[in-house]
């Protein structure tokens, strides 16, 4: 493969693992109903409705795991910086 083509398909890669994420997000999202029952009670925002959690419910469930996917790369970089450091002294 031409190493043009290498940013490409790390772009590609990303747009598809975002899709994947899509439907665990509602899963998650409606497993979660409990817990969007106690917010909706101890904060008053309404969280679910007679069909099921709000739309703004699956937002905040697709972007928190956004951010866990987001963070794993993260700490994964600061772990081996950390493997470096101890192997040089």
């Amino acid at each position: 493969m031409p190493a043009t083509s290498a940013p490409l398909v790390r772009v590609l890669r990303r747009v598809a693992f975002w899709v994947a994420l899509t439907p665990v997000a509602v899963v998650l999202t409606v497993l979660l109903q409990p817990a969007w029952d106690w917010f909706e009670s101890a904060t008053g925002i309404e969280s679910l409705g007679h069909s099921g959690p709000a739309e703004w419910c699956y937002g905040v469930t697709y972007v928190a795991l956004l951010g866990l996917a987001a963070a794993r790369p993260a700490a994964r970089r600061r772990a081996a910086g950390g493997r470096e450091a101890r192997a040089r002294h």
